[in-house]
């Protein structure tokens, strides 16, 4: 992966090869992601794509490895700090989802309620600000659905 950080597939695959070889994703995992985070010589687009492809409930469920992840991040700058969180959204709004219309998503809405609440339990700064974003992020989410599910449903042909 640190060879051609450029090439997508090969952030792809690699991530999907790494977490092959590390799951399950327990605690020695997640201290060697911190450990990685911390260390300013790790490439932060190759932490961003093995990031992008953690389980898709693990950032709302995990708020303190999110948090020290994130302020880890940011003590390495913009960059580090975006890419980090970059791949935390990632591995929520990735993959394929089937809803019936009319409905919102109820795992959207489930996020939605579970990034608010951790926003809230968090102080001022960029833990907060990262759910705060995520919920908003869900909350367009299911707004774009509803707005698409009303033209599905309207029928007429203007």
């Amino acid at each position: 992966m640190t060879v051609d950080t450029s090439s997508w597939l090969r952030q792809h695959d690699g991530a999907k090869i790494w977490w092959s070889t590390a799951k399950p994703l327990g605690d020695d995992t997640q201290e060697f992601l911190l450990e990685k985070a911390q260390d300013s010589r790790t490439n932060h687009i190759v932490l961003g794509a093995i990031l992008s492809e953690l389980p898709q409930n693990f950032v709302a469920t995990h708020t303190d490895f999110v948090a020290q992840i994130l302020y880890a991040g940011q003590r390495h700058g913009d960059e580090m700090f975006r890419r980090i969180a970059s791949g935390l959204q990632a591995s929520i709004t990735s993959g394929v989802r089937s809803r019936a219309i009319g409905i919102p998503d109820p795992q959207d809405v489930q996020f939605r309620d579970q990034f608010a609440r951790n926003a809230a339990a968090q102080p001022p700064g960029p833990v907060r600000d990262f759910f705060s974003s995520m919920a908003a992020d869900m909350e367009n989410e299911i707004q774009y659905h509803a707005a698409d599910d009303a033209t599905l449903l309207d029928r007429r042909r203007w």
